[in-house]
């Protein structure tokens, strides 16, 4: 009886996720709340941090440095601790979530009795929602990001003079597309101002 039951429930589970259907644990997530229709609405609040940390990056700060100053001022992190992690940021400058989209099963649920998960590296079938929610994060912006990211793990931001004017030009508009988008990079939250929620 057990073994259908947890069959029932994984069937139930990716039946949903293949409907396109996003589950998000709340109280975990930094920036959105569960909206009545119990998909993401955000908290505007708490998206001036993410808004901030994308910021940070973009003006080339790395995601130690973006932990070292929210500690410093006393924000709080995601798990509600006193002391960032250049994880927790770098988790949310990768996660789509903050462009509008949704990748579904990232990990799963390996043994239901023990509530054992694990990261899904082909296992069983992802999905990915486009548009599913209010992004906090313009898509542009976000995959600038990823980018920014990649050259830096690689190293491959050596480039010539005549490359590196070209992606400072880049960067200049990036910047002011962000600048117009309302994300303050010098925007400082006063310490104790926010109860964030956890981050996954």
């Amino acid at each position: 009886m057990g073994t259908l039951f947890r069959r029932v429930t994984t069937w139930g589970q990716r039946k949903r996720f293949a409907d396109g259907k996003v589950t998000v644990p709340f109280k975990r997530f930094l920036g959105y709340d569960r909206g009545e229709d119990g998909n993401l609405v955000i908290n505007e609040e708490h998206a001036a941090v993410v808004r901030r940390i994308y910021g940070m990056f973009l003006q080339g700060r790395s995601p130690f440095a973006i932990a070292k100053a929210l500690t410093e001022e006393g924000i709080p992190t995601p798990g509600g601790k006193t002391n960032w992690s250049g994880s927790t940021v770098r988790s949310i400058l990768t996660n789509e979530k903050y462009k509008g989209d949704a990748l579904l099963q990232k990990v799963y649920t390996v043994d239901f009795l023990s509530k054992k998960k694990k990261v899904n590296e082909g296992e069983i079938p992802q999905y990915y929602v486009e548009h599913n929610h209010d992004a906090i994060i313009e898509p542009a912006v976000f995959e600038a990001v990823q980018k920014q990211m990649a050259v830096r793990k690689t190293g491959t931001n050596r480039q010539s003079s005549a490359g590196h004017l070209i992606q400072q030009d880049k960067m200049r508009r990036l910047r002011k597309l962000v600048r117009l988008e309302g994300m303050a990079f010098q925007q400082q939250i006063p310490p104790g101002g926010l109860a964030v929620q956890p981050q996954i």
